[in-house]
């Protein structure tokens, strides 16, 4: 038998039926949320479907498809404010961005158009895809959250290729993507290394090593998360068999350490980076052959390989010092016969190709990032959680930058974890976009000698109202 609300109603109006609930719509908070969320499942696995195609000349891969559909809605969105007050770290990232592609243009001028093209949005559109997309605390731990998830489904293939040398996600991307190369490289401890989505084992380490400090601080406060998406990220960390990325998680463990055991010391980071630097000046002293040569020949799994890193880099670093304004194209560098194939040192390496400039632009843009984002003022725990967890990736990351050479995903990520960051000092209030801005409503000036203003009289509603939820029921 149904409920009635009143048998005095207007001849042809449906009865209302009491006891059903209303449909609760979702706040525009909570559809914002959940459109940025999907936007970084989607983006991640563009990120992580190895493999490219070709229109034309240009070598597009899902990743750079999604950066290049992105442009126009990132600058509109910078065009409205949406990144608030610029940074010191925005002046020196664009920089960075207009050397490199300054760069290319001097060595290739425009019959490689394609390649400025593609490095300005790989660089540029990630950084504003991390400073538009994460604006607080909650948007970071959702960005980091699907970051983590990525890892968790990447692990079963790791795994699997580890253990058979198969490399299964490659295999399936080539069915309809032209396939990164698979380097043919020796077993260590038994195992294979893997490289699932990526061109090289240490790209998946290092790219699988960035989750480990933010696992631990966004869950600090859920033990058996902490503990499962920490031991997520280190086992594919792990998977790569590659120094770097194993040395990243080691130097993440030991800040961590270091954050729990001087936690009420004031400037902690600053006598850790002093430490730092002051140990590594010790060992230039001390030992024989400087501080560089000891830390390689003692940090890399296969310690055979450290001679011919430091020739490498000594063989780098003079031709850096006779080309230092736009550097050499790749193609016209003679690498010696020792070689090992590649410049093992990112700073290095894009000094040698695109100048020193660059290397001291995106420099001081990571080093000034760091310095504000411990400077920062957080009242919130779990928000000042968060903020050390990424202040430890980006300290670890900076030395680790001077151990291996990025490209790719890896490259992409970590311009949009920088840009993810800038958050923390750049408060969302500050965000504020233009529009929004220009459509508040500025109270009139009030006299002193003035009466007060008469209370608006309340008008009948007429038609539908908006409310809270932007649709249809009650404002207040």
């Amino acid at each position: 038998m149904e409920d009635i609300a009143s048998n005095n109603r207007p001849s042809g109006s449906r009865p209302r039926r009491i006891g059903r609930p209303a449909k609760i719509l979702p706040t525009d908070a909570e559809r914002r949320e959940r459109r940025r969320r999907w936007l970084f499942i989607l983006f991640m696995i563009a990120l992580l479907v190895p493999g490219s195609f070709f229109i034309g000349p240009a070598r597009l891969t899902p990743y750079r498809v999604f950066l290049l559909l992105a442009v126009l809605p990132l600058l509109w969105q910078v065009a409205r404010g949406a990144l608030g007050r610029l940074t010191a770290v925005d002046a020196f990232f664009v920089s960075y961005v207009f050397w490199l592609a300054l760069a290319t243009f001097v060595h290739e001028g425009m019959a490689r158009y394609e390649s400025i093209v593609v490095l300005t949005v790989e660089s540029l559109c990630g950084y504003l895809f991390g400073r538009v997309m994460v604006r607080n605390a909650s948007d970071y731990r959702q960005m980091m959250q699907v970051f983590l998830t990525s890892l968790l489904v990447l692990a079963p293939f790791a795994l699997i290729e580890m253990a058979t040398d198969q490399n299964l996600v490659a295999r399936i991307a080539g069915t309809f993507l032209e396939p990164f190369g698979q380097g043919d490289l020796a077993p260590r401890m038994g195992l294979h290394r893997a490289q699932v989505s990526f061109e090289h084992p240490i790209l998946f380490g290092l790219f699988c090593s960035l989750g480990f400090a933010n696992a631990f601080y966004i869950y600090r406060l859920h033990r058996r998360k902490q503990l499962f998406w920490m031991g997520t990220s280190g086992f594919t960390t792990f998977a790569s068999l590659s120094s770097a990325p194993l040395l990243a998680l080691l130097l993440q463990s030991m800040m961590i350490l270091w954050d729990r055991i001087a936690r009420n010391l004031k400037a902690k980071w600053l006598i850790l980076a002093g430490t730092g630097v002051a140990v590594f000046g010790v060992l230039e002293l001390i030992t024989p052959n400087g501080a560089v040569d000891f830390l390689v020949n003692n940090l890399t799994l296969v310690p055979e390989t450290a001679e011919f890193r430091i020739l490498t880099f000594e063989y780098v670093i003079e031709k850096v010092i006779e080309y230092p304004v736009f550097g050499i194209p790749p193609d016209t560098v003679v690498l010696p016969w020792w070689h090992t194939g590649s410049i093992d040192n990112y700073w290095l390496s894009t000094a040698i190709t695109y100048g020193v400039p660059t290397t001291l632009f995106l420099f001081f843009a990571i080093v000034i990032h760091l310095v504000k984002v411990m400077g920062a003022e957080i009242a919130e725990d779990e928000a000042s959680d968060v903020r050390t967890g990424h202040l430890i990736a980006v300290a670890a990351l900076v030395f680790l930058l001077a151990t291996v050479h990025i490209w790719g995903p890896v490259s992409v990520m970590i311009m949009i974890y920088l840009g993810a960051g800038a958050w923390i000092y750049v408060p969302e209030a500050a965000r504020t976009s233009v529009r929004m801005r220009a459509n508040r409503p500025v109270p009139s000036p009030v006299r002193p000698d003035s009466a007060p203003p008469e209370p608006a009289r309340p008008q009948p509603a007429t038609g539908r109202v908006r409310g809270s939820t932007g649709r249809y029921g009650s404002g207040a």
